[in-house]
């Protein structure tokens, strides 16, 4: 059948939603950041500091929990002690060592130890962002070829590839390893740099819009919209805006999704079988199971961000110092977790 023929509902599909479009576009499609974008513009014009700082209040509320959920979900699962007994024994002693060395040492290691997890946000961003779009796409029953395969990891790779390359000079990407005075002492490689940076910013959206037209032209229909929503947002988190706006809209976004995904495969989990039509995933107890999961993250995320830094102060160390090490911790601790805990489902064509 010619795409001509196809109804538009199936050249265009949606692709098979865990709730339903408006909400799957909108939290785990990312869409809900760039509400987020009009609520700091409108607070920033005519709002007042309290208004921004009840921001960062929802902020909060979301990312403690965003941030406890891989934890709780790793320690929810006996079976996980037998599978990975490094992560679910091993790495939270390390975590504890490597945070009392760097509160210790903020200078030297708490430094490096910023410097990763400043990186590696953007990364781990970029690698749910490829996570949940292999995720629709396999509920979908799309399967890419491996070049598209290959072609969907780097359209999400190039924002983090992009702000590895705008950071030069500061405490990340490649502000790592190449000195500032390098390229701000020459106003030529300054244009270099400037122009490098236009192109990845360009190819953040070029290459979907590549990868989206290469499947159209050879399956005759569109990928899941869903998809290049979920590339075109984690583009314009970085290219859009400034690193403390991007990071600050991209943790929000990020921890919404997490915890709405981790709250879905927490109830399959559980056992509960389909009772919803459509929605196999989402049984009668969805909502008492995501509110337990949620209290649970959130009070666990109190204790490590709000309650462990005060911990340091028994040692006579530093309390700001502990305050921006154990976030930093924290942070890569999650990103260790995840990256064991989430398994991208892989279907591709040979």
């Amino acid at each position: 059948m010619s795409a001509s023929v196809v109804p538009y509902s199936e050249r265009f599909p949606l692709g098979r939603c865990f709730f339903n479009p408006a909400i799957d576009y909108l939290f785990l499609g990312g869409a809900f950041s760039l509400v987020l974008v009009g609520l700091l513009v409108a607070f920033s014009a005519v709002g007042t500091a309290n208004d921004y700082y009840k921001l960062l209040l929802m902020s909060a509320l979301i990312n403690h929990a965003h941030f406890a959920a891989s934890t709780v979900r790793l320690y929810s699962k006996k079976q996980n002690f037998i599978d990975m007994p490094f992560i679910t024994m091993g790495l939270p002693l390390l975590t504890l060592g490597l945070t009392v060395a760097a509160v210790y040492w903020p200078g030297s290691l708490g430094r490096w130890i910023e410097s990763v997890y400043l990186t590696w946000s953007p990364f781990h961003y970029a690698a749910q962002t490829f996570g949940i779009s292999m995720i629709y796409l396999f509920r979908s029953g799309v399967a890419l070829s491996e070049r598209g395969r290959r072609l969907l990891w780097w359209s999400c790779m190039l924002p983090f590839a992009t702000e590895c390359i705008r950071v030069i000079g500061s405490r990340s990407g490649l502000g790592l390893i190449i000195p500032p005075e390098l390229v701000k002492s020459d106003p030529f490689l300054e244009q270099i740099h400037a122009s490098i940076l236009l192109t990845f910013q360009i190819m953040t959206f070029l290459v979907p819009a590549a990868l989206f037209f290469l499947h159209w032209r050879k399956e005759g229909r569109s990928l899941p919209l869903i998809v290049p929503v979920l590339l075109v947002t984690n583009g314009i988190w970085w290219v859009g805006f400034g690193y403390i706006e991007a990071f600050f809209m991209a943790t929000v976004a990020h921890s919404v999704q997490y915890i709405l995904l981790a709250a879905v495969y927490k109830h399959k989990e559980k056992g509960q079988e389909a009772r919803v039509p459509g929605h196999p995933e989402i049984g009668p107890g969805f909502f008492k199971d995501t509110m337990i999961f949620y209290g649970v993250c959130l009070a666990l995320g109190y204790l490590l961000f709000d309650l462990w830094p005060y911990a340091f102060l028994f040692l006579n160390l530093g309390y700001g110092e502990a305050v921006l090490i154990v976030v930093a911790i924290i942070n890569i601790h999650h990103f260790f977790v995840d990256g064991f805990i989430w398994k991208a489902p892989r279907r591709s064509k040979s």
